[in-house]
């Protein structure tokens, strides 16, 4: 992730993008980068299962919005981000799966 953002910072810094484009690829990145630590709070602190569910969804969904901008500039800096998306989807399940059966 890091250096995927890395990758995209420079691109954007050598003016290697459309300027209609801009820093919003970073700002997405930096608020999927927001919605995951507030994640953990969440779950594991106030122990609310389904709003950490919620997050999770809206989280995988800002990455995958990461993704597609990160595309545009640089697909090597979106490939880096699968496992990411991955992970993330897997997280969510296991969220989901713990909230449904302790409901």
């Amino acid at each position: 992730m890091g250096y995927a953002s890395f990758l995209i910072y420079t691109d954007i810094q050598n003016q290697k993008v459309k300027s209609d484009i801009g820093y919003a690829p970073l700002f997405v990145y930096f608020v999927q980068l927001f919605l995951n630590w507030c994640w953990v709070p969440v779950f594991f602190g106030l122990h609310l299962l389904a709003d950490s569910t919620l997050l999770l969804a809206a989280l995988l969904l800002v990455i995958l919005l990461t993704f597609y901008l990160f595309y545009k500039i640089n697909p090597i800096a979106a490939y880096l981000l699968i496992p990411y998306i991955a992970w993330s989807t897997f997280a969510c399940y296991l969220n989901f799966t713990v909230f449904r059966l302790n409901k």
